[in-house]
């Protein structure tokens, strides 16, 4: 279950069960996230641009970041690490 705050959809029941928010997920938290995009690439920026827009327009709270590519590549984390529900951060 979600509301909206200002917005951006927030968690008014947070759980694990159906029709709750989550493991993790607090009461109010806001729907949110930052986005990488690779700095040296207009194309991309505007599609990047375009996507958090979309997001926007449903309630999702977005901030797209420019970096350099190489950066991006470096905080990288495998998919098999997110199997069992851990985030690969400390």
């Amino acid at each position: 279950m979600h509301g909206r705050a200002a917005g951006v959809d927030v968690c008014n029941r947070p759980g694990t069960g159906a029709g709750e928010g989550g493991l993790g997920t607090a009461t109010n938290q806001r729907l949110s996230f930052t986005e990488d995009a690779d700095s040296g690439s207009q194309p991309f920026a505007a599609e990047f641009e375009d996507e958090a827009s979309s997001w926007d327009s449903v309630g999702i709270q977005t901030a797209i970041v420019e970096k350099l590519v190489g950066a991006i590549r470096s905080t990288l984390v495998p998919c098999n690490e997110y199997a069992n529900g851990e985030t690969g951060r400390s």
